[in-house]
């Protein structure tokens, strides 16, 4: 079949971050900062349900003395502009 490479490659993807999710804490933002996806692990860190995260901000996750520092705010640029990091 002409799709069958693309649907193991992507059977391959799905394993690989079902493997990663488990031990690891995961969370999502998108560009601006905003929370996306957590796991379940990341969730009871944070100590909420992924409904109280939706639409937040990433310093819900930060220290506080990390918000106003210079070399924070120019991560997110780098990020917003694609750097890998």
């Amino acid at each position: 079949m002409r799709h069958e490479p693309a649907v193991k490659k992507r059977c391959k993807f799905e394993k690989k971050y079902t493997a990663i999710d488990k031990p690891i804490a995961l969370i999502e933002f998108k560009l601006d900062g905003t929370w996306v996806f957590a796991n379940a692990i990341c969730l009871a860190l944070a100590g909420s349900g992924l409904s109280d995260t939706s639409q937040q901000s990433h310093r819900m996750v930060c220290l506080l003395s990390d918000i106003p520092n210079s070399q924070y705010k120019k991560l997110w640029v780098r990020w917003a502009a694609g750097a890998l990091i």
